[in-house]
């Protein structure tokens, strides 16, 4: 069985520290664009469920641009309340400047 990606982005199109966000199967996927590298999460605070998009990007942290919640962009998880639930992650394949995402499955 092999691993179906989709292409999404393309690396020119997300300046350093910026995001982007796609929709995979009806699900927002935020692509992040860091110092440390690219990075894939569901566009969805885990405090409020409203988007990460627009959040503060220094280093792999992202901090939501409501309520303050950080989060860790290399595995989702919080680094600062008010959120208490890791972020959803995506896997990402990276040819030459082209961002594709690994297809996501309903959970």
């Amino acid at each position: 069985m092999t691993e179906e990606f989709i292409q999404v982005a393309d690396i020119t199109d997300i300046e350093l520290n910026q995001s982007l966000t796609v929709n995979v199967d009806d699900i927002d996927i935020l692509i992040c664009h860091t110092s440390e590298g690219v990075f894939a999460v569901e566009d969805k605070c885990s405090h409020a469920d409203i988007p990460l998009c627009g959040g503060q990007i220094i280093d792999n942290y992202i901090t939501c641009p409501v309520h303050g919640a950080v989060f860790d962009l290399s595995d989702g998880s919080v680094q600062s309340p008010p959120a208490f639930e890791d972020l959803r992650t995506f896997e990402l394949l990276l040819e030459d400047t082209s961002i594709s995402v690994k297809k996501p499955f309903s959970e």
